[in-house]
């Protein structure tokens, strides 16, 4: 099989509060919104959606990424929001980052990449 990664969908309990929380923590923009759904506006030309399921449970399985241009300034501004903060940056092998849980209790670590 050949093709790229297009679609990420997370599983939530709570819709609106992650749609929230991915709107004011990481600047994503919903895009379109369906009965359960909500897909929100990415840039690099993947998508990502929340599916409301009141089964959903804290995902330890799969790790999700978000490159941004300075960890420790982003990591001070979520900390200031209320974003709870689980790991503090530390410098790694694919650059600086640490690691935030989201409404759910899903890790997302935040990273800068090495200059």
């Amino acid at each position: 099989m050949t093709g790229a990664l297009s679609f990420t969908v997370l599983h939530v309990r709570d819709l609106a509060a992650a749609s929230a929380f991915y709107a004011q923590h990481f600047g994503l923009d919903i895009a379109s919104e369906a009965p359960g759904f909500v897909q929100l506006a990415v840039t690099g030309g993947s998508g990502f959606g929340l599916e409301r399921d009141e089964k959903a449970t804290e995902n330890a399985s799969v790790e999700m990424c978000w490159a941004v241009a300075d960890a420790d300034a982003q990591c001070e501004a979520m900390r200031a929001r209320g974003v709870r903060i689980v790991s503090e940056p530390k410098d790694m092998p694919f650059g600086r980052a640490f690691t935030v849980l989201d409404p759910d209790g899903n890790a997302l670590i935040v990273y800068q990449r090495p200059a």
